[in-house]
């Protein structure tokens, strides 16, 4: 196998190993992989021992974020944009979370400020990468208003205070280009307040029915 010793491609985890293939994933860091995703409610994320959706949270998550291995892998996504790594994780996201039967792909806008800050969207992204993986269209309808405080500062009540009018449909649709089933796709969910919002707007709008996934879930700082 040919090697590109000029570019090497580093391990999506530990970010120190280098892979020579399609897998993004170093030896070493594989059994932590598998062991993050061991034993997951397919709905919320969270391990099965300590689900409390029942298989039937409004947003599906691939894992539950918290534990080095996915703070590594969060972080790499986030601030890094690896198309390799992005498609691998939306792969095994679409498939945990059991999501198909999809016709387009939308995600919810980072605000313009960290857009030029990291020079990326990163869920634009992996709406991208599911895009990808799907063979549907992504579709850019949300816009972000600029006001409101930062979600992370919050409680519960008031990130849904804080999501109410933040977003709008960028573009006109018409009844002939409304989708049948619309894949809306985030980084992390915590309440799940962000994702909510952008459903709601879509759904009807846009869509006759909105499937809301992001590869990790988190919870409120206490």
């Amino acid at each position: 196998m040919k090697v590109d010793l000029f570019a090497p491609m580093l391990c999506s985890v530990c970010r120190e190993n280098v892979v020579y293939d399609e897998f993004p994933i170093c030896p070493e860091c594989l059994p932590k992989l598998q062991q993050l995703l061991a034993k997951r409610c397919r709905s919320c994320g969270k391990p099965a021992t300590g689900c409390e959706c029942g298989g039937a949270a409004a947003v599906r998550a691939l894992f539950f974020y918290g534990d080095p291995v996915s703070k590594r892998i969060m972080y790499m996504l986030k601030y890094n944009a690896d198309r390799r790594a992005a498609d691998f994780f939306v792969r095994l996201a679409l498939d945990a979370c059991g999501v198909s039967g999809c016709d387009g792909v939308a995600y919810v806008p980072r605000d313009a400020r960290r857009r030029r800050k990291y020079g990326f969207d990163q869920a634009k992204e992996l709406a991208a990468a599911a895009s990808r993986v799907l063979g549907v269209p992504l579709v850019s309808l949300l816009s972000r208003r600029r006001h409101g405080k930062a979600q992370k500062l919050l409680s519960a009540k008031e990130r849904r205070a804080n999501m109410k009018n933040r977003f709008y449909i960028g573009q006109e649709i018409t009844e002939q280009e409304k989708f049948r089933r619309l894949l809306l796709v985030d980084d992390v969910c915590t309440t799940g307040a962000t994702v909510k919002a952008c459903a709601d707007i879509l759904r009807g709008s846009v869509a006759k029915s909105v499937t809301a996934m992001c590869l990790a879930r988190t919870e409120l700082s206490k």
